[in-house]
């Protein structure tokens, strides 16, 4: 499965990138090491990709609720 990587702007997050279908999403840090989560809904990638800070948009949203894995 390929997710297109899209950038943010970001002191903590390179990249985020999201397939609805499966509801997964994936998160590049700055580190360049990616992470993928799953059972993220449109609203929520949207509100990470959207808000004026789309580093607490994901922690505040994303990595407090979810669990994520290190992808290739």
């Amino acid at each position: 499965m390929s997710i297109e990587m899209v950038p943010v702007d970001s002191s903590h997050l390179k990249a985020v990138g999201y397939d609805p279908r499966s509801q997964k999403m994936r998160v590049q840090f700055k580190n360049n090491v990616t992470y993928e989560y799953q059972g993220i809904t449109p609203e929520l990638h949207h509100a990470v990709t959207n808000w004026i800070s789309s580093g607490s948009a994901f922690s505040n949203l994303i990595k407090s609720r979810f669990k994520g894995k290190i992808v290739g």
